[in-house]
This record gives structure tokens, sequence and C-alpha cells, in this order.
């Protein structure tokens, strides 16, 4: 699995870097946009965001939503 590399600071001052999984380097963007706040994080309003699916634990539920309206589309658009 890919990994990235995340820069943060580390209350004292200084820089750190961390290796991240892709998922906590989509969740420490989404904290970094929303000021470092969880609870913006979660209420964040911007659907257009292309990591707003990937913001939170609702990973699952949400990309099975994106999945089913993307199939639903594609299907609808299908002529025989």
């Amino acid at each position: 699995m890919p990994t990235f590399m995340h820069t943060f600071k580390d209350g004292k001052g200084g820089l750190k870097t961390k290796e991240l999984t892709p998922l906590k380097a989509i969740r420490a963007k989404c904290l970094d946009c929303s000021g470092g706040s969880a609870q913006e994080v979660r209420k964040c309003p911007v659907k257009t965001c292309p990591l707003w699916p990937f913001r939170s634990c609702s990973v699952t539920r949400d990309l099975a939503q994106i999945l089913s309206q993307n199939t639903a589309s594609k299907a609808s658009n299908l002529s025989i």
C-alpha cells in the first residue's frame, strides 16, 4: 500500500514528518482545511471536494452511496 509523508507542527515550535496511509493523509488534509477541528471535518459542507467522501469514518457508507449513484446513472444512459 502506498504511503504519504505529512509534515505537521509538533506543538513545540518545530515540525515533524510522519508517514501516513492514503486515508490518514486525506484525514490530515481535511483537518488542515478545517483549522484542526475534527468537529468541522464531520460537518464539512464542501461536498464538491474530491476528498469529501473520505473525510471521516463513514467511508464505507459514503463510497457505497457514490458507487450506487454512479452505477444507476450509467445504467440509465445505456441504450439497447
